[in-house]
C-alpha cells in the first residue's frame, strides 16, 4: 500500500489587522486641583481659582450658565479633528495646575503603554506660560519632549475648544457665570517623536516662565504604534486532509 505523501504547505494569509492613527484618550492620574465647578456655590465645588482674578471653569448645566465644560467630559479638538480627550471627573481633582516658576508635576498613565504620538490638552490663566515636558518610560529612561507655550485661556488662537465661559469662585449662590461664548479656551500640544518601542509610564511638567500665570494640564490623548506584521504560518498536512483544508479555506476567504 502506497503511503500518503507528506505535504508541507506555507501560507502567508492576507490578514488585515484593524489600525487607526486617530488619537484616543489616555486615562491618567496625578491631577492636583479642582478648577471646574460642578454645582453651586462654585467655591464649594472647586479647590482653587484658575487665575488670580478669582475665576474657575464650570460644567454645562450649571445653574445660570449657558455654556461650560462638556457634561460628559469628552472634547473633540477643533484644531486637530483626529484628537479626542476625556476630562477627569468634575467632582474630583481635574487639572494639574502649576503656579510659580519651576513648579513641577507629573501625570501617570493608568495603563502604561507604547505610543508614537501624544497630544496634551492645556491652557494658562493670568497670561501665557512656558512649560517643559518630559516623557518617562517604564525602563527608567526619559525623553525631553520640548518646551510648549500654553496661551492665556482668553483669546488665544488655534484652540481645541472655546466658549467654555467662567464663573467667580465664591461661597455665595448668587454668583452666576459671565455668559462668554468666546472664552475661555483650551489648546492642543502634540508631541510627534514619542519612542514607540518603549512603554510610556508618565509625563512630567515644569513651568519655566510666568511669575503670575497658572499653567494647567487637563487631559492627554495618544496614538498607538501600528501592530507588528504577522509571520508566515506553516501547515503540515497529510493526504486527503489537504482537500478538506482547501475547501474549508475557500469558505473563509
Amino acid at each position: 500500500m502506497k503511503k500518503p505523501a507528506l505535504l508541507v504547505l506555507f501560507f502567508l494569509f492576507p490578514c488585515v489587522l484593524a489600525y487607526s492613527n486617530s488619537f484616543k484618550p489616555i486615562p491618567i492620574n496625578g491631577f492636583n486641583q479642582d478648577v471646574v465647578a460642578h454645582d453651586t456655590p462654585s467655591g464649594n465645588t472647586t479647590s482653587i481659582t484658575f487665575d488670580e482674578a478669582g475665576y474657575v471653569f464650570y460644567v454645562a448645566g450649571f445653574p445660570g450658565g449657558n455654556y461650560g465644560m462638556p457634561a460628559d467630559g469628552v472634547i473633540n479638538s477643533l484644531k486637530h479633528p483626529e484628537v479626542t480627550y476625556q476630562l477627569a471627573d468634575y467632582t474630583q481633582n481635574n487639572c494639574l495646575l502649576l503656579l510659580g516658576i519651576n513648579s513641577e508635576g507629573t501625570l501617570t498613565l493608568e495603563d502604561p503603554g507604547e505610543f508614537n504620538r501624544i497630544s496634551l490638552l492645556a491652557s494658562s490663566g493670568q497670561g501665557a506660560s512656558d512649560v517643559e515636558v518630559t516623557l518617562n518610560y517604564i525602563d527608567g529612561s526619559t525623553q525631553d519632549a520640548g518646551t510648549f507655550t500654553f496661551p492665556d485661556w482668553h483669546h488665544g488662537a488655534d484652540y481645541a475648544i472655546k466658549g467654555l465661559d467662567r464663573i467667580m469662585r465664591s461661597p455665595s449662590t448668587s454668583v452666576f457665570p459671565d455668559g462668554n461664548s468666546e472664552n475661555p479656551r483650551l489648546y492642543d500640544f502634540i508631541i510627534e517623536d514619542v519612542n514607540p518601542e518603549k512603554i510610556l509610564e508618565s509625563i512630567s511638567f515644569r513651568k519655566t516662565t510666568g511669575v503670575d500665570s497658572r499653567a494647567g494640564v487637563f487631559a492627554a490623548s495618544g496614538v498607538k504604534p501600528p501592530p507588528v506584521p504577522l509571520t508566515p504560518l506553516v501547515f503540515v498536512l497529510f493526504g486527503a486532509m489537504v482537500t478538506l483544508f482547501v475547501v474549508y479555506r475557500s469558505r473563509l476567504w
